[in-house]
Formats: structure tokens, C-alpha cells, sequence
């Protein structure tokens, strides 16, 4: 029961804007559960935020009992609110809404007393913590360009990326036009590629090449959306509360410019943990000088593999997505504890195939209770000699929700 609380309680963590649902912001003591509006995901106490951002949130849940790890009892935003008093350290402060304001650089602590409240329960006092970083400390990337956190909310997260599959953050993005729906943006560390929450921003572009156009969001994003050809290059930005960041510059490509796919395996594991997400297969696209082409348009398929597990088929109509990644999904649905599973799947774009082998042990009995997956992976590729683990990557798995909300 533990572990399948656990893995459900990582996967709401890193729950991001453009799945429609706002990230979880963990508290030093657990004592309540909200979630916030700020632009990142994995959200514990003491993550880093870009001045001048605003944290609103939202009040979901107390805790139920002081066992670990917490388990909460729902209750609405406002009933709950009542139940505590907000006091601020640092230079920040409380706009009409409750909100937190973020107004300079320097260490930020909201402490939530707990006072007397309609709400039966022992839940008490309770805090979190924001490292507010000035915008010089910051850069504008492509969430390409992040490799992922190695922690989330206090699990090492341990990854085995692929050469190829996290971009050079200073490099021009070259994009294949037929993949190409959305740019994925970030604010990171400016001394290290570590994400920072922040906010309020907006991804925006400018043409630099060609006539590419930018269909304007609904509301801030740092996702943006592009309708480009062969040919069009355009220059990224960020726009934030607290100033400008410059992002990188993309340039669209043809299919034609296409040398070289091959099948990768990727994984991203939560360290001392059998969970992983999902599964999935990344193909690696290059030109003719070996540079990377992102946004491959391969048309997936399982050549061979057991009963249960399948492609992902999120438009629902009857074939795997199409794309650079693929997901397996359903992998350890009523699998017996200790069973070993495996897929073939195959890749192709236009002349180019490659065929990969996934193999997971399910290390346990799963029930419609358990959220994600909790799977060791591992993958094969037939003919090339490569071995390696294979599973989600949560990276995956966070980009192409994301490209998902941009086409709503």
C-alpha cells in the first residue's frame, strides 16, 4: 500500500499547467495540500522562483493522521483557508486575493499558523519556503534543453538519456516541419540547467526567415504555438513579470534533410523506487553532419509482444500517435508479481526503420488503484548491440503533454 501511495503521490507532484491541472506545491510539513498556478512542476518548499512572480494557490486537502507517507481528506479552497493565518518573512507580500507576491530577490517564508476553524482534524502549523532568484540569475531555453530534475520533492530521480535526446541549450533548434506544432520553453539557472518556477510568462517569437506566424495564447504560456515551413526561422523569447530573457533561435527544416533515425532507449527512474511512469522508445533523428532533427513525424508500431501493454492512441483513432517518441501504455495491467513482459516496436519514416525490443519485469500485482506504473525496464535493440533500461521518461511523458495542450 505504501508504494502505490507513493507513486501516486510523485505523479500528482509533477503534474504540469498544460494538463489541465496545476501543479501540487509540496509544504515543509504536510500538513495541507494545495496547488498553484506557477509555471513549473515538482513544486516542493525552497524551490527556486524568478522575482516579481506571484503564487496563487489553491487549498485541496489536510492531512488525515500522522502516518507517512500523509494522506489527505478533501475540502474546499475557501473552508480550508479559514483554517490558518498567512505571515510572510522576506520581501514579499499578500496582494487582496491572498496571493503571494514575490517582490525581490532573497529568501521568502509563508508560515501558516493554524487557528480555530470548522474543520474537524489535528492537522497544525505549517510553512514553505521560496528561493526568489533575480532575473539576472536566470536564462531563457528550450525545455529541450533540460535534462530533468535529479529530485523531486526529496526522491533522487536517476536518468539514462540517449546522446541527442537533451539539446545544447546555446544551439540553434533545427525542427522537421512536419513535426513541428509547438516550441516548448523554460526559465532555468543561469549557472546550471535547473529549472526555476516563475509566474506569468509568455513564450514569444520573432521571424527571422520566411513567413512563420504565431497563434496568439489564451493566456500566458511559456509554450508556443507556431504554423512554420521548410526554410522559416524565427528567434524565441521569454516575456516575464521582471523583464525579458532571450531563448534561442529555431530554424525549420524539410524532411529531405533527413540522414539517419535510430531507436534509443530513455528512461528516467525514481531512485530506490519501482516506479516508472510509463514506458517508451525516442527515435533520433540526424542530418547529414550529424546534427539533430527534432519532431520526427515516425509512425509507430508493435511488431511482437505480449498480451495487455500497447501504443499510446491519445486521438483515439485506432493508430499509434505518431512522432519522435513513443509510449507504452496498459504496461503491468494485471501482470502477476514477478512477470516479465516485452514488446517489439518498430519505427519508420519515409526510408528510414529501426526496431527496438522492450522488456520490463512488473514487480508486482497492479489494481485500478494504482496510479503509473510500477515496472523495472529494460530494452534491446536487434541488430545494433545497444542495451539499456527503457521506461518513461518522465521528460517524455511532461513534453508531450504539453504539445497536447498547445493544440486545444
Amino acid at each position: 500500500m505504501e508504494r502505490r501511495f507513493t507513486a501516486s503521490w510523485i505523479a500528482a507532484a509533477i503534474c504540469t499547467l498544460a494538463t489541465g491541472c496545476d501543479p501540487e506545491l509540496q509544504t515543509e510539513e504536510h500538513q495541507v495540500r494545495m496547488t498553484t498556478r506557477l509555471q513549473s512542476y515538482g513544486l516542493g518548499s525552497g524551490h527556486a522562483v524568478v522575482e516579481q512572480s506571484t503564487v496563487c494557490t489553491t487549498f485541496t486537502g489536510y492531512r488525515a493522521s500522522s502516518v507517512e507517507p500523509p494522506e489527505y481528506v478533501e475540502a474546499e479552497d475557501e473552508e480550508l483557508r479559514a483554517c490558518y493565518e498567512s505571515r510572510l518573512s522576506g520581501a514579499a507580500s499578500l496582494d487582496e486575493a491572498g496571493c503571494v507576491v514575490l517582490d525581490e530577490p532573497g529568501a521568502v517564508t509563508w508560515e501558516l499558523v493554524r487557528r480555530q476553524c470548522s474543520l474537524d482534524g489535528d492537522f497544525g502549523d505549517d510553512r514553505v519556503l521560496f528561493d526568489v532568484l533575480p532575473l539576472s540569475a536566470t536564462r531563457g531555453v528550450f525545455d529541450l534543453a533540460i535534462p530533468g530534475p535529479t529530485e523531486v520533492l526529496g526522491y533522487e530521480v536517476i536518468q539514462d538519456l540517449p546522446a541527442g535526446y537533451v539539446v545544447d541549450p546555446d544551439a540553434t533548434l533545427r525542427v522537421i516541419e512536419d513535426g513541428l506544432e509547438a516550441i516548448e520553453t523554460a526559465v532555468a539557472r543561469d549557472d546550471r540547467l535547473e529549472r526555476v518556477a516563475v509566474s506569468d510568462a509568455r513564450a514569444t517569437a520573432v521571424a527571422i526567415e520566411g513567413s512563420p506566424s504565431f497563434p496568439a495564447a489564451d493566456e500566458p504560456s511559456t509554450s508556443l504555438r507556431v504554423q512554420a515551413r521548410a526554410g522559416d526561422a524565427f528567434q524565441v523569447g521569454l516575456s516575464l513579470p521582471a523583464g525579458e530573457l532571450d531563448v534561442g533561435r529555431v530554424e525549420v527544416v524539410a524532411r529531405s534533410e533527413i540522414a539517419s533515425i535510430s531507436l534509443e532507449p530513455v528512461v528516467v527512474r525514481v531512485a530506490d523506487t519501482d516506479v516508472f511512469l510509463a514506458l517508451g522508445a525516442v527515435a533520433i533523428t540526424r542530418d547529414a553532419d550529424g546534427g539533430i532533427l527534432r519532431g520526427a513525424p515516425v509512425e509507430w508500431a508493435v511488431v511482437e509482444g505480449d498480451e495487455g501493454p500497447s501504443l499510446a492512441d491519445r486521438d483515439e483513432d485506432g493508430a499509434p500517435d505518431l512522432g519522435e517518441e513513443a509510449s507504452i501504455e496498459g504496461a503491468c495491467d494485471g501482470a502477476a508479481a514477478g512477470e516479465t513482459r516485452s514488446l517489439t516496436l518498430s519505427g519508420r519514416l519515409d526510408d528510414f526503420q529501426d526496431t527496438i525490443r522492450v522488456e520490463w519485469d512488473c514487480v508486482g500485482a497492479q489494481d485500478e488503484d494504482a496510479d503509473g506504473c510500477a515496472c523495472r525496464s529494460r530494452g534491446t535493440s536487434p541488430g545494433s548491440g545497444l542495451a539499456g533500461w527503457l521506461g518513461l521518461g518522465l521528460l517524455g511523458a511532461w513534453r508531450r503533454r504539453r504539445r497536447r495542450a498547445a493544440r486545444s
